[in-house]
């Protein structure tokens, strides 16, 4: 998909991430935020304005649900050695259980879809992107649907 379409960006945007790459920049922190201010909140899907113009996103939370990934996160000194010498000992620890740390983020700029196709499908469990000819029409989600099986989190290395 990078290949083909370099524009597409999937990225697990996180405040306190281990890798500091995934670390939510400029827009993102406002989604974390509202996902953990609405904890039901499954999914957002928006419009944004970047350097690029402006994009549609799918964003859905990222919670700490299993108790083994504290055993890593808690503190630096509990983190596995191999972790510490990639990463360092700065980012990506007092992690909770239960807490969301971040956000699946899928932007797809307009200026792509709006300069080819009427409807732009997106190759796999992604989402369609509305375009001249359904203007005023959301974001049409079915990564969580029965789509080829898989949900958006498990698609990411098609990314």
């Amino acid at each position: 998909m990078r290949q083909t379409h370099p524009e597409y960006i999937y990225k697990e945007a996180t405040l306190n991430p281990t890798n500091p790459r995934n670390r939510a920049t400029d827009w993102e922190p406002d989604i974390i935020q509202q996902f953990r201010n609405n904890r039901g909140t499954r999914e957002i899907v928006g419009e944004q304005n970047t350097p690029t113009g402006k994009s549609l996103y799918l964003a859905r939370p990222v919670a700490i649900k299993d108790a083994n990934c504290i055993a890593c996160h808690d503190t630096a000194d509990m983190a596995p050695a191999s972790m510490i010498k990639l990463h360092g000992r700065a980012n990506g620890f007092g992690w909770k259980l239960n807490e969301i740390v971040g956000s699946q983020v899928v932007p797809v700029p307009f200026s792509v879809p709006l300069a080819t196709d009427p409807v732009l499908y997106l190759p796999g469990p992604v989402f369609y992107l509305p375009t001249r000819r359904h203007q005023g029409t959301a974001i049409k989600d079915w990564a969580g649907q029965e789509t080829q099986g898989r949900r958006l989190s498990e698609a990411r290395a098609d990314w």
